[in-house]
């Protein structure tokens, strides 16, 4: 009798130690990035599109900044990534070679430079009315105040 209980012990030890480490696999086989976007003054920028992208495998996923300027990306397979925000009036950023691994958690920020502003003026030739000299003199105009 002692012998059977001794062996049902040792059995249900050996399940409960598989389990838990097919368990513990599940969880642990991907890692997160997080991080806050700002623009250059400090001032937290919220609605910045962030873009994580694994060139290898070309696994990409996107993120939208919270009101605190805060994004997370969780459950992202180990690898290394390229990391894009953009967001309108800004540069957009880019940072490459972030390694995220197993159970890990990066933090990778990012401060935002204001984009420079380009206006293109394009002026033709204009056909102007030819003036006649002889013909031109000297009208007074009376400003009604009325």
């Amino acid at each position: 009798m002692r012998k059977v209980i001794g062996w049902s012990i040792l059995l249900c030890s050996c399940v409960l130690v598989f389990v838990g480490a097919a368990a513990a696999q599940g969880v642990g086989s991907s890692g997160n990035m997080g991080g806050v976007v700002t623009d250059s003054s400090g001032a937290l920028l919220p609605n910045v599109k962030v873009t994580i992208a694994d060139p290898q495998t070309g696994l990409q996923r996107s993120v939208t900044t919270d009101a605190s300027g805060r994004f997370q990306a969780i459950a992202l397979p180990p690898a290394t990534y390229n990391v894009t925000v953009q967001h309108e009036g800004f540069q957009t950023e880019l940072r490459r070679g972030v390694v995220v691994g197993v159970g890990a958690t990066v933090v990778s920020d990012f401060k935002m430079k204001v984009s420079q502003v380009s206006v293109e003026v394009e002026v033709s030739e204009a056909r102007l009315p030819h003036l006649h000299i002889a013909d031109a003199g000297c009208k007074q105009f009376q400003h009604d105040r009325g």
